[in-house]
This record gives structure tokens, sequence and C-alpha cells, in this order.
């Protein structure tokens, strides 16, 4: 849709996506605008099961689908040697995250799996609104900061959320409890890695 002006102020943006999984990777505009000037009540990022509704507060309101693997990578760079470094994980805002081959950069998509590769680092999670993640690829050492109030929730109802940790000499060191979306809820620690944990997990599922 393309309009001159999109005045939104007190309104709500539903968006359903039928059938997510025909859909490819990528950018799906929903309203063009035209100027910056011409909106009215500015949309704050919105994550739905495997997309983000964004606002480039330029002049386009668009859907964002990320591949399942999403790519932490918090100075937007252009390509995968880049990835990884220090940043704050959050459900909403920024743009963080990447596909690869990079052809944008996303705020979380929830249920998504994170990946961590290339450069290790700190990451600060803030679970103001709860973080949903399908698995965690780890293939440099990291610190997942936030202590007992800040929380990663464990969403795969078809088998247990796997946390891969590999090569060998990587460590990951998590200090965030661990939940769940649903009852009976498992992770599953793969690779030749350490994970460490300092937090009481809250899932109710097993652990191996």
């Amino acid at each position: 849709v393309s309009t001159a002006g999109l005045d939104i102020s007190g309104g709500i943006v539903n968006v359903t996506v039928a059938n997510l999984g025909s859909l490819s990777a990528g950018r799906y505009n929903l309203f063009d605008y035209g100027s910056p000037s011409m909106l009215v009540g500015a949309v704050t990022n919105l994550v739905g099961a495997g997309f983000t509704i964004v606002d480039d507060m330029v002049s386009y309101l668009y859907i964002e689908i990320a591949a399942s693997d999403t790519y932490w990578n918090p100075n937007q760079a252009a390509a995968s040697t880049g990835f990884g470094g220090n940043g704050t994980w959050t459900a909403t805002g920024g743009t963080d995250w990447s596909d690869d081959p990079v052809t944008m950069h996303t705020a979380w998509l929830q249920n998504a799996i994170a990946v961590f590769e290339s450069n290790p680092g700190t990451v600060t999670v803030d679970s103001t609104a709860a973080i949903q993640v399908g698995g965690m690829t780890f293939s440099q050492n990291y610190d997942l900061q936030g202590g007992s109030g800040e929380m990663l929730t464990l969403v795969n109802p078809s088998g247990p959320v796997t946390v891969t940790v590999s090569p060998a000499a990587t460590v990951v060191t998590m200090d965030v409890t661990l939940g769940e979306a649903s009852a009976a809820t498992q992770m599953e620690k793969a690779g030749a890695g350490t994970l460490i944990l300092t937090q009481s997990a809250t899932y109710t599922g097993a652990t191996t």
C-alpha cells in the first residue's frame, strides 16, 4: 500500500502470516508512506513468531523474515567475518541480528536459533519482554550476563532445545535463567565445548 501519509496514532497494527514457511527470508513492504514528516504515531518494532514488523522511520512499514538460524551481529557487519562482539540482547528493538549471507539487519526474531560466531563477546540479556529461543549455537567464547532476574525462554514443541558449543576449546558462560514457554521443555547440550550455567533453570523437562 502506498500513501502520502500514515496515521496510526491510537491504532493497532495486526499482521497474521498464514503460511510463513512459504515465504523466503527477506523484506516485505506493507506501507510506503512517503515523507517521514507525514507519519503520525511511531511504530515500535513488533515481533511475531518468525517475523518482525519494522517501521524504518523514513518511509516504510514492512515485515522482515529471517532464516531459522539468526546470527548475532551487533555491529551490523556486512559479512559473516564481522559477526559477534559485545551488545545487549532484547526481544524487540535494535538491529543486532542478521542472516548469512547478509541481506538484512533485524531485531531478534522469536523462536529462532541464535548463532554466535566469528568473534567472541559479552552479551547482556534484557528480558523485559520475553526472549523466546529455539536453540543456540556458539563457535566462540561468550559470556551471557543478566543474573537471576533475566531469562531466556526455551521454545521447541517438537523436541529438545539444543545448545551447541563447539569446537572443544570454546567456553560459554550463561549467567541467566533458562525458562520455558510450555511445560516439560527439554534442553540438550551438544558439541565438544564447555557450557557453564550459573543460574538455576526453571524449565521442567530433561537436560541431556
